[in-house]
């Protein structure tokens, strides 16, 4: 009976462990989740303002605007990324594919204000001319992120599986 009495508690102690090392992975794998979400909405918002800047920036006031909307977004995308980064092991896959979109969006914001530079409001088809030279730049990054989020899920099943 005493023996009984021991595996039955040793079981419940394993039970218990193991319930909490689950719940950690579950709590860290929402929260890189969460923000690499976060990040993605600030970059799509970021994409978003430079549009506006093309279409509606032929007003001065209106462009200023957007510039600088442009411009929050793009910090608040490298803070969320930054952010990231210190959720994710140095060693993992998603650690590594964030620092690849860290310096995509370094140079996607590189090439805009390169581009902007062409940007004539007297020319009505303006936004036309700078879009073709920054076309499709936003799709790397914008895929970056989606990978960071399958690898951290992938990394929340293989850790599971283990417990």
């Amino acid at each position: 009976m005493a023996v009984y009495l021991m595996v039955d508690f040793y079981g419940h102690y394993i039970y218990k462990q193991a319930t909490a090392q689950i719940t950690q992975v579950y709590d860290e794998s929402a929260q890189i989740v969460t923000t690499a979400l976060q990040a993605q909405v600030h970059f799509k918002k970021q994409v978003q303002e430079w549009k506006n800047i093309l279409l509606r920036g032929g007003d001065p006031k209106l462009f200023e605007r957007y510039l600088g909307q442009f411009r929050m977004e793009e910090e608040k995308t490298h803070q969320a990324i930054d952010r990231l980064a210190t959720l994710l092991a140095a060693d993992s896959g998603a650690y590594r594919v964030t620092e690849t979109f860290l310096a995509a969006h370094q140079q996607l914001g590189q090439e805009y204000r390169q581009a902007l530079k062409h940007y004539d409001s007297s020319d009505p088809s303006t936004h036309l001319n700078v879009d073709r030279r920054i076309r499709g730049i936003d799709r790397k990054p914008t895929d970056l992120l989606d990978q960071v989020v399958e690898l951290a899920l992938k990394q929340r099943s293989e850790r599971l599986s283990t417990i």
